[in-house]
């Protein structure tokens, strides 16, 4: 299972981004990047091969996207759900909002 978030610069000057990413049953790319101002960047989340071989159950972990730029800090649940007799990978994110990073350089950031 494939997803994709969708980042927004809608600041006005170049911002950089990085990904933390302690789950061990997903991937990510790409793990930082710059984005200009009023356009987009995506990162690419996958389950992966500790995923897809996860005993039937509920696994929940986080992804921290960091405003490197302003120093703020995004977090998004993810959930794992493996369901019997299956054993289907399902990957849930929480909330399914875009991450939009916002702020003057030193102020607060919001998402």
């Amino acid at each position: 299972m494939n997803m994709k978030y969708t980042l927004f610069n809608s600041g006005s000057i170049p911002l950089t981004w990085e990904l933390v990413n302690n789950t061990t049953w997903i991937s990510a790319y790409p793990m930082s990047g710059s984005i200009l101002p009023q356009l987009t960047g995506s990162v690419d989340v996958n389950i992966n091969i500790i995923g897809n071989t996860l005993p039937i159950g509920n696994y929940t972990s986080s992804l921290q996207f960091i405003n490197k730029t302003n120093q703020g800090t995004t977090t998004r649940l993810i959930t794992l759900v493996i369901n019997p007799p299956s054993g289907v990978a399902i990957l849930s994110v929480y909330p399914t909002s875009t991450v939009i990073f916002t702020g003057p350089v030193g102020g607060p950031f919001m998402n």
